[in-house]
């Protein structure tokens, strides 16, 4: 079966406004270890199914931190990226690599990463699914 961080990697790179900025550098772990920057990497942080009252769970809802990498002066592109994915994402219904899926952005966040010497911009999003 398809994972939805899967599937909502795939909904980000089906979006030629993202790809337009980012090329295909949309990575789920392991990334590369010296990407191009900018660049997007996706983190499942949860998946929760529903509690029914009676039977099995039937729905679940992953939370996938997407976070955008850009280079130290990269704050403006970095938002630009940012954007560009939750127009895509946010309130997105339907089937992306084969798992019908609806997403909607949870919260965005920015942080200068010293470690890194990056910028991070950082959006968690529910991805709601079928079991």
């Amino acid at each position: 079966m398809t994972t939805p961080l899967a599937a909502l990697q795939a909904l980000i790179l089906s979006s030629s406004d993202v790809t337009t900025l980012v090329a295909d550098r949309v990575y789920s772990p392991p990334g590369p270890q010296s990407p191009t920057t900018p660049y997007v990497t996706l983190l499942e942080v949860s998946d929760t199914p529903s509690t029914p009252l009676k039977g099995p769970a039937t729905l679940s809802r992953s939370q996938i931190q997407v976070d955008v990498i850009a280079a130290p002066d990269g704050l403006a592109a970095a938002f630009d990226v940012a954007e560009a994915i939750r127009v895509a994402c946010d309130g997105a219904a339907g089937t992306h690599a084969g798992l019908a899926i609806h997403a909607r952005r949870v919260d965005r966040r920015h942080a200068y990463d010293e470690a890194a010497n990056a910028q991070r911009v950082s959006m968690d999003f529910a991805i709601w699914y079928n079991l």
